[in-house]
């Protein structure tokens, strides 16, 4: 059963009911006032979405007949879609049910933000099946370049803040899906605009020959790869914002 059943939507209703207050607004206030600090399962949220009936609210964003079915969570701090959380049930599976996660931020009937471990949510409250990971900074709302081999934002200087190991493993990585995307043609794999990005972080934090050579090594797998394709390609600086893709002799 869920661990609070005093959710944010019924206070808010309780409020509307007092002082006339728009819901929105009461659900807002509502909402921020009980985040919670604490933690709470994986399964705890799949037993709500599987055994709570539909909220039976107007939606004070969406039309009727465009709103998604909702049940009013006591995890999540009010209605959100059943789709949602099945969405975010299938990005979590591998982490299996007992994964703990945590109530980031909630807007109302807008979205909400979860956690788990160092992955970030945004859970939209306005349509079905929507759940998509973001920045795994705290509080951004950017979606990260890759999900899986760069979990940060290129918008910002949340990439610049990581380590050298951080950003080397991060080329490393991004690289490897590079050479697999082009498997059939790998002279023709580019780290495209996501290694432009890395390389921009690399140059700001010291370190672009460490961040570069991973990078280019994992493209092509092998140095004695690199080595069959004459002329080697290299990267200069061209712009604030630009890296280009030459011919080293």
């Amino acid at each position: 059963m869920p661990r609070r059943q005093n959710t944010a939507a019924q206070r808010a209703r309780e409020v509307q009911r007092e002082t006339g207050a728009k819901y929105t607004t009461a659900l807002r206030e509502a909402t921020e006032d009980t985040i919670r600090t604490g933690t709470f399962s994986l399964q705890e949220l799949l037993a709500e979405c599987a055994t709570l009936p539909q909220w039976t609210g107007v939606h004070p964003e969406v039309d009727e007949e465009w709103a998604p079915k909702m049940f009013d969570s006591a995890l999540l701090g009010g209605p959100v879609p059943y789709s949602a959380v099945l969405r975010l049930a299938g990005d979590l599976a591998v982490k299996g049910m007992s994964a703990e996660m945590w109530l980031e931020s909630r807007a109302a009937f807008s979205s909400l933000v979860v956690v788990c471990g160092v992955h970030r949510f945004e859970l939209l409250l306005t349509q079905s099946a929507w759940a998509y990971e973001l920045c795994h900074v705290p509080g951004c709302g950017s979606l990260p370049l890759s999900a899986r081999s760069i979990p940060y934002c290129g918008e910002s200087e949340h990439l610049a803040e990581r380590s050298e190991a951080e950003l080397v493993r991060m080329a490393r990585s991004w690289g490897s899906d590079r050479r697999e995307d082009c498997s059939r043609t790998p002279a023709a794999v580019d780290p495209g605009y996501e290694g432009d990005q890395l390389l921009e972080a690399a140059v700001a934090r010291g370190v672009y020959f460490e961040v570069a050579d991973a990078l280019l090594v994992s493209c092509y797998e092998e140095r004695h790869m690199i080595e069959g394709h004459a002329p080697r390609p290299c990267w200069r600086w061209r712009s604030r914002t630009r890296w280009d893709r030459e011919e080293c002799a």
